[in-house]
């Protein structure tokens, strides 16, 4: 790879949350342990070089997250610093007596730009009194040369991180410190700022001036996540229609590229095939219908992005006989369904699968046209409908269980034969 690409393998890394050094495009351990955990995460084998698949899902979340965070290139004229900021996140700002103050609406999370002098005090100084441990300030880790340096620990029980670099006349740099509710995103937030900040006195006349790294997508979220399963041998999966709808790319973390072989809008089913197939466990699918009242689990990955990619369970019942405005091909559930289950399946007492999770409520329609919401309302297709499209394949002759199984037990078999689902779009 060019030095370019490796450090924007490294930008990538620090966004997903797995490389926590400043990206320099030397490749060491560090890049290697962050490699194999992100290939650990999507469920591969970690070897330390990504396939052509991986590296499509690196680029999407890490775009993804670019884009959610409002990474903007601000020149700070008072702190001296030309940087990528998330505006989205620290939408707030205030003059600082070094430079400027970026912040949440609720002061959560704050980034202070610092340009001293070296005429007020020298860099070698200035290290040595930010990396010096007293009663308010505790040192985790600090590190120094002569063009930068970072400090990071708690001060007064909150993180915090300073990265510093030796201008021609002054240090230039900036401190960024979290509560709680923002532990997984301002370490990360940190790093990327320090790969992606200079000096302004550099920016006119340096290589390493500040520019948005090539290959990310800021204006539009490239990747969604939805779940399948699977029904047939050699890799065969369902999913819902809207999960595989204009995906440019499909994969399934753990088993590689897939392609759509049968999908129908009206239906809101596909079925997918692995284009390498591996053994899997199939799931068995129960004929006879739903019955009110019966315990239901549904397993799936919802809320990829916040939930790191991690199988769900949740409990219920079925509620209600059909779906949404009276959908005789669904049923009701108070199983709550979530932007990443669909596609998924929902269980019975006996380990079979009776539905494929849809859709959930629309709770600000509900709120805007009765003046309340429906919690936990979730809908699933009927197996019914789903046999009837799956009539050209041919399932495996699986003999149900006959009695009850516990829960965990359900969802040690589901495990097994569910997936996640990582659509990729290329749309501008």
């Amino acid at each position: 790879m060019s030095e370019e690409d490796r450090g924007l393998l490294q930008s990538k890394l620090i966004l997903v949350g797995q490389y926590s050094a400043i990206a320099d495009s030397q490749f060491g351990p560090a890049t290697y342990r962050a490699l194999t955990n992100f290939q650990a995460v999507r469920g591969d084998q970690p070897s330390g070089v990504l396939s052509s698949t991986a590296l499509i899902d690196l680029h999407e979340r890490a775009s993804f997250m670019f884009a959610e965070m409002g990474m903007e290139i601000v020149e700070d004229a008072r702190g001296q610093m030309s940087m990528l900021l998330p505006t989205a996140l620290l939408s707030q700002t205030e003059n600082t007596r070094r430079g400027m103050a970026y912040f949440d609406p609720s002061n959560s999370i704050r980034l202070e730009t610092i340009s001293k002098p070296y005429a007020d005090e020298s860099y070698e100084s200035l290290y040595r009194s930010l990396s010096t441990e007293n009663a308010r300030r505790q040192i985790t880790y600090k590190t120094f040369n002569a063009s930068r340096f970072v400090v990071t620990g708690y001060r007064q029980g909150f993180p915090f991180y300073i990265y510093m670099s030796a201008a021609p006349q002054s240090s230039i740099g900036f401190s960024i410190e979290w509560d709680s509710q923002y532990d997984e995103v301002g370490g990360m937030l940190a790093v990327f700022m320090a790969s992606h900040s200079y000096p302004l006195l550099a920016t006119s006349q340096s290589p390493e001036a500040v520019q948005t790294p090539q290959g990310f997508t800021p204006t539009v979220p490239r990747v969604s996540y939805g779940t399948g399963f699977f029904v047939a041998e050699n890799g065969v999966l369902v999913s819902n229609h809207h999960v595989i709808e204009n995906c440019s790319a499909i994969d399934v973390p753990g088993y590689g590229a897939a392609s759509v072989i049968l999908s129908d809008a009206d239906l809101d089913l596909a079925v997918l095939r692995l284009d390498d197939p591996h053994s899997h466990a199939v799931a068995t699918l129960r004929t006879r219908d739903i019955e009110l009242g019966e315990a239901v689990v549904s397993v799936g990955y919802p809320l990829a992005t916040y939930l790191n990619s991690s199988l769900s369970v949740g409990t219920g019942i079925v509620s209600g006989e059909t779906g949404l405005r009276g959908e005789q091909r669904w049923f009701t559930t108070n199983v709550g369904i979530q932007y990443g289950n669909s596609g998924g399946p929902l269980l019975d007492e006996y380990g079979q699968v009776i539905g494929v999770a849809v859709a959930k409520s629309d709770e600000l329609y509900l709120l805007s046209s009765i003046g309340t919401v429906a919690p936990n309302v979730g809908f699933a297709i009927k197996t019914g409908p789903l046999l009837d499209f799956l009539s050209i394949f041919r399932l495996p002759d699986t003999k149900p269980s006959k009695e009850a199984i516990p829960v965990r037990a359900s969802v040690e078999i589901a495990r097994d034969f569910t997936v996640q689902i990582v659509c990729s779009t290329h749309a501008n």
